[in-house]
């Protein structure tokens, strides 16, 4: 299982970053299969199906209308997480993902804020630096 995050990132949906992103996550993990040869006495461990979740962090934009906005419950989504954002010669993240749940937290002394989780089951591998 393999977990990256960032803070300093960006996250993209489809060309357009989502507006004020403070930290995001990525989880990645493989199902393990035990098979076994019937009277051979072998066994051995097989790759099973892959899946990868996540989270990404923002600050409350209601105006971001080609970031945030779409990222509501169910919507599938191309999403690129990068690392410190475009230019800065660090690998990204891009891959499908379908948003799973959306939580705001507002508060009287705190700026309000907006938290998604996302899970996918395409192999999410490392792109070219960007």
């Amino acid at each position: 299982m393999a977990v990256e995050s960032g803070t300093l990132g960006t996250v993209e949906v489809g060309a357009a970053a989502v507006s004020a992103v403070t930290a995001w996550t990525l989880e990645q993990r493989v199902e393990k299969i035990a098979a076994s040869s019937s009277g051979s006495g072998l066994s051995l461990d097989l790759v099973g199906r892959y899946s990868a979740d996540g989270s990404i962090d923002c600050l409350l934009d209601d105006d971001d209308a080609t970031g945030q906005v779409l990222l509501i419950p169910g919507a599938t989504v191309a999403l690129t997480l990068l690392y410190t954002g475009p230019g800065t010669g660090n690998p990204s993240r891009v891959f499908n993902a379908i948003v799973n749940t959306v939580s705001e937290t507002m508060g009287t002394d705190a700026a309000n804020a907006r938290t998604f989780t996302y899970w996918t089951n395409e192999q999410v591998d490392s792109t070219a630096a960007t």
